[in-house]
């Protein structure tokens, strides 16, 4: 059946002007293979974004080359997993992800998910997020700027917080 525009809306013709008007397609060209065929796999992470291809294949050279003096750059990796997460959530003291924790978190319009953290070795971090002058976790604060830590810290005198 005809659009009111005379074309056939299951015609090859269509499918090329919808796909010529898709205000997503500029983004094809950041995915590997993304001209080679259609992808529709619901069990997948999907296609490979082109950054991420790219910036493995950076890391793997810097690998090769740095050897064990790379180690300054990641041996602190792992900690920094609940720095980005407190980061992106604005939670300032969460800090590094320690063993026998649970991380739940809940995205809207896609759902709830829980990660539980087993650490074989039992380490340990400090906590709070010194996330600059702003900062407001005392822990954080002390650490980058002692001289100003006291002046945080709730005293018998302070309101209760409303």
């Amino acid at each position: 059946m005809a659009r009111g525009d005379g074309v056939d809306p299951l015609s090859r013709a269509a499918a090329e002007a919808a796909d010529a008007a898709d205000p997503l397609a500029p983004y094809r060209e950041r995915f590997a293979g993304a001209e080679e065929r259609i992808y529709l796999d619901g069990n997948s992470l999907g296609r490979l974004p082109v950054a991420t291809r790219d910036r493995l294949a950076a890391q793997t050279a810097e690998w090769g080359e740095l050897l064990v003096g790379g180690w300054p750059a990641w041996i602190d990796a792992p900690t920094r997993t609940g720095d980005l997460i407190a980061g992106g959530t604005n939670h300032e003291g969460l800090g590094p992800i320690q063993d026998g924790e649970t991380l739940e978190m809940e995205i809207h319009g896609i759902g709830r998910f829980a990660v539980k953290v087993r650490d074989p070795l039992k380490r340990t971090w400090e906590r709070g997020i010194y996330m600059g002058a702003d900062s407001t976790h005392h822990e954080a604060v002390r650490r980058h700027r002692p001289q100003e830590a006291d002046l945080l810290r709730p005293t018998e005198t302070d309101p209760a917080p409303r």
